[in-house]
């Protein structure tokens, strides 16, 4: 298969954990940082497993530490991030001004991984953009900054910039293994920043809780594996991005049919049209 068909099953695997991710999240009462937390040992579980299947290889982490302490707190913070805006605003707004990273993406892949910016890129990725504006007209930009916005566009900075040095990393790494202390890693920068964290744990600890975060969390570990088997096979980090944010459009229409957030059809319609010609354009 072409790296463009696993970055497709990566959009989808997103779309679908974003939906899941607002549900699980709507409560206020919610604690974002324990839920990253179990998150992202899950997810390690998960992958984990199919690594193991598949022959587990510890990265080289004398040759790229730096790289492995940069994703650890880069996505540890921008899981937490994206957690509190999920929690703070409908799942359609929060994946607009997620969108961001892509710039975050680009940028730093250019900048510290030498990959070139030729034109059709620059006008795909705007293309997406294009959409993903057309979609926020009566949304995020609409409404104006607010603490969900805030955190999302965190969370974009911390994410773009980690994928970026994930492109790094999987030059020298497997990519399962390395997915595995992908998520992994964070857990521990997260238990590092919070120690009484695991004595905090028990209170959310329910079916209902664990079924969702188990639904959530398979749909993110088969996109991120999907994602870093595109790098492995030809994708550049700068094309991926772009592409990745195609997932915004998804959502928003996924949001609309099982989150009841219905407005604009034809205009989210003519979104996603835009947007699947920038996903052409920089493949």
């Amino acid at each position: 298969m072409t790296w463009l068909l696993f970055a497709l099953i990566g959009v989808v695997g997103i779309a679908g954990a974003n939906i899941i991710e607002r549900v699980l999240l709507k409560d206020e009462k919610s604690d974002a940082f324990a839920y990253s937390f179990v998150f992202q040992i899950l997810c390690s579980i998960l992958i984990g497993i199919v690594a193991a299947i598949n022959g587990f290889s510890m990265p080289p982490l004398q040759g790229i530490w730096i790289n492995i302490l940069i994703m650890s707190f880069f996505y540890a913070a921008g899981t937490y991030f994206l957690f509190k805006a999920f929690q703070k605003s409908p799942a359609s707004e929060v994946v607009i001004v997620f969108s961001t990273r892509a710039i975050w993406t680009i940028l730093t892949a250019s900048i510290f991984l030498g990959e070139t910016l030729n034109p059709e890129k620059i006008m795909g990725a705007l293309l997406i953009f294009a959409g993903v504006f057309l979609v926020s007209l009566n949304g995020a930009v609409k409404k104006g900054a607010g603490a969900g916005i805030v955190y999302a566009l965190a969370a974009a900075f911390f994410w773009g910039t980690a994928f970026t040095n994930d492109g790094y990393v999987l030059r020298y790494a497997d990519m399962l293994s390395y997915s595995v202390i992908a998520f992994f890693f964070p857990a521990v920068a997260l238990l590092a920043m919070r120690p009484k964290l695991l004595f905090e744990l028990k209170p959310i600890f329910n079916f209902s809780f664990l079924r969702k975060m188990t639904v959530l969390c398979v749909f993110y570990s088969i996109a991120t594996v999907a994602d870093y088997h595109a790098i492995t096979i030809g994708a550049d980090v700068s094309q991926l991005g772009p592409i990745l944010q195609s997932a915004i459009v998804l959502t928003v229409i996924l949001a609309a049919i099982f989150l009841g957030e219905r407005d604009n059809l034809i205009k989210k319609i003519l979104a996603a049209l835009i947007a699947t010609v920038g996903v052409v354009m920089v493949s």
